[in-house]
């Protein structure tokens, strides 16, 4: 859906972004009142996890995204929208793990092969069954490919 998102950004996406940021505290009145009402745990459980979660961290999860102000949120938004680092991953001389969940779709794993490929020293893992809470959902694997990389690392 990228296509579409391109398409969409500046005539819909950045307008609702800067609404958001005007009206933030009636959009953070609805993500509570969805918090309260158990509707924001069904979009964190869609747009976060693939089903392997338990109940404590979505529940955790849920009330993360309901203290995130949407306002500060969309700002973080129309960053990311202008956001290209892709010339500085290539000067990057320390090693670099690149975490990325298998189903993840905020944060691509082909991203992630782009990283992999650009910069110098890294290594990618990928978290599976793992969406963009990958992290959390799946923190033993997480754990293990971290101290894994860090035992690889050599320090002068």
């Amino acid at each position: 859906m990228s296509g579409m998102n391109e398409k969409l950004q500046k005539p819909l996406l950045e307008p609702v972004l800067y609404l958001t940021i005007v009206l933030w505290p009636i959009f953070w009145l609805m993500t509570w009142l969805s918090y309260f009402n158990g509707s924001l745990y069904i979009t964190v459980e869609l747009s976060g996890f693939t089903g392997t979660e338990t109940r404590g961290q979505l529940s955790f999860a849920g009330l993360l995204s309901a203290l995130g102000s949407p306002g500060v949120l969309a700002r973080g938004t129309l960053g990311m929208l202008k956001f290209d680092e892709t010339d500085t991953l290539a000067t990057i001389n320390v090693p670099v793990l690149v975490m990325c969940g298998a189903s993840d779709i905020a944060t691509k794993p082909v991203a992630s092969d782009r990283m992999k490929a650009e910069l110098p020293y890294s290594e990618r893992v990928t978290l599976k069954p793992g969406g963009h809470m990958a992290l959390m959902e799946q923190n033993q694997q997480f754990s293990e490919a971290v101290s894994t990389f860090c035992a690889s690392c050599s320090y002068p």
